[in-house]
């Protein structure tokens, strides 16, 4: 790349998101020429497979209107710096198993998308991939909760993480349900259980639920969008375990189904 030809593609399936990143780089970078505005899965593998389309810099967001982006580096050959943007941190490591060389956080702030360019500019993809993966690591590494301190009747009772089927909040109280049907009150609110609990196994599906993955049972659409979860004990013993019904907003819904796949 040199710079006064820096060809760059866009894949966001948000209008809004889509016009402010192209306005945006073009404002700090006007050397840089955009060459395409793509928003869904199929659009951009083809546009990508067409002869004589090419970009030096790819930013691409994960969910898109036909699934998750990861399918086109499964369809196509990418010779381009991507760079992932999305509102969700939970695939960072995914990113940087396909080679891409930054991972914007949106909403996108300028010094970062002048960090992302300039590292497509250096070359600092050529980078160690391991390298990158045990920078991440050490910058967010986390350790979540193994269990949880719950309260019944004047007991204080350990209660193990993955013991939980759900976290719930009802009338300003907060409760741990575990898979065998107890219900315990807990101190902690949804919001500070959210963050300190791991997400591949959990996921707030509304401001009142929190749902473990091994818990989901069976899953209905309705013609709105909305999902409906029914959710039980993983040994499937309606008499020994619980059986309950949540839903997901239309908005969550497909942040929800990517999560549950992967």
């Amino acid at each position: 790349m040199n710079d006064t030809a820096i060809k760059t593609m866009i894949i966001e399936d948000e209008v809004m998101a889509r016009d402010f990143l192209a306005k945006t780089i073009k404002d700090i970078f006007p050397e840089i020429e955009i060459v395409a505005m793509t928003d869904s899965v199929q659009d951009s593998i083809a546009w990508l497979n067409a002869p004589g389309n090419a970009a030096d810099i790819i930013f691409m967001d994960v969910m898109l209107i036909d699934g998750s982006c990861f399918e086109i580096f499964r369809n196509t050959k990418i010779n381009s710096h991507v760079i992932i943007t999305t509102a969700f941190d939970r695939y960072a490591l995914k990113a940087f198993e396909e080679n891409c060389i930054d991972y914007l956080m949106k909403p996108i702030k300028a010094e970062a998308l002048k960090r992302a360019i300039g590292r497509c500019r250096d070359s600092i993809c050529s980078t160690n991939l391991n390298n990158l993966l045990a920078a991440l690591s050490a910058r967010n590494k986390i350790e979540y909760k193994e269990r949880i301190l719950t309260y019944n009747d004047g007991h204080i009772i350990p209660v193990g993480i993955p013991s939980v089927m759900c976290f719930i909040s009802e009338s300003k109280e907060n409760y741990a349900i575990t898979k065998e049907g107890r219900k315990h009150a807990i101190k902690e609110t949804l919001d500070t259980m959210t963050s300190c609990i791991d997400p591949e196994k959990f996921f707030r599906i509304s401001r009142g639920c929190i749902v473990s993955k091994d818990s989901i049972h069976s899953i209905t659409k309705s013609l709105d969008g909305r999902l409906f979860i029914t959710a039980e004990s993983p040994s499937g013993d309606s008499e020994n375990g619980p059986m309950l019904n949540f839903t997901v907003s239309r908005s969550r819904a497909k942040e929800f189904l990517s999560w549950l796949e992967n």
